[in-house]
């Protein structure tokens, strides 16, 4: 457990740290990459109430230019959003974001197609 585990954030939220996570949550196989918006269920493993999750996100594509885009689920518009940009083709690139849910768990995400991996690990939550 880390030092800010489950601890009150100013405003009221609760920060649960997830712990000492052995495997990844999500790879591109679980992923749909057609340059087209698609949801992605967090709801077998974030708990009901959780208002955004801190996520690990390592991509690998073959080119430069390449990227994963991640928002809440529901919004319309590409600002508020996390982008994974591959800057140097065929090396993994790390990033490390929160990106907000909807009641449901859910986020979306937009792709391009042909990766050599992407990785997607939820590291902690706030309710």
């Amino acid at each position: 457990m880390s030092y800010f585990s489950d601890f009150i954030i100013r405003g009221g939220d609760t920060y649960t740290d997830r712990g000492d996570v052995s495997s990844v949550d999500f790879d591109q196989g679980d992923l749909t990459l057609n340059e087209n918006w698609h949801d992605l269920d967090l709801s077998s493993i974030i708990p009901a109430g959780t208002k955004s999750v801190n996520l690990l996100i390592q991509i690998n594509w073959g080119s430069t230019g390449r990227a994963l885009v991640l928002r809440k689920n529901g919004n319309t518009n590409a600002k508020n959003v996390m982008r994974c940009w591959q800057q140097v083709a065929s090396s993994a690139i790390t990033y490390h974001g929160i990106v907000s849910v909807d009641e449901n768990r859910k986020i979306e995400y937009w792709g391009h197609a042909s990766p050599i991996s992407i990785e997607i690990t939820i590291l902690s939550w706030f309710i």
